[in-house]
């Protein structure tokens, strides 16, 4: 009985470590691994950057160089920034709803006419 035991053991052992299952999950895992270097991004973008300044001189224009020099904030504007744009955009979409409900003929004391 103590033999047959032993035996058994060894042979589990074995087979626990067998170079195939190790390869397969080899696979698995260095798979596993492009995948999520490839789902993971910094955020920066490089276009943006002016490699030729050395960032311990100007780290700002290290990394915003090749931006600042192209990007032009608008005349009327003293920033200019995402919250600008939106503002801007959700201002024309309410002129855009004035002007259309002013165009209309619509029934008295809806919303269209009272805007209108």
């Amino acid at each position: 009985m103590l033999r047959s035991v032993l035996s058994l053991s060894v042979a589990l052992a074995l087979t626990a470590c067998s170079p195939q299952n190790s390869s397969t999950e080899q696979q698995t895992q260095s798979a596993a691994t492009e995948e999520a270097k490839q789902q993971l991004s910094s955020g920066v973008i490089k276009e943006n950057m002016d490699l030729s300044v050395d960032p311990g001189d100007d780290f700002f224009r290290y990394v915003n160089g090749k931006w600042f020099d192209n990007f032009e904030i608008p005349a009327d504007k003293s920033s200019y920034g995402s919250f600008v744009i939106l503002r801007d955009e959700a201002q024309d979409h309410v002129m855009d709803i004035i002007k259309s409900s002013a165009e209309g003929d619509f029934k008295a004391g809806s919303d269209e006419q009272k805007v209108g």
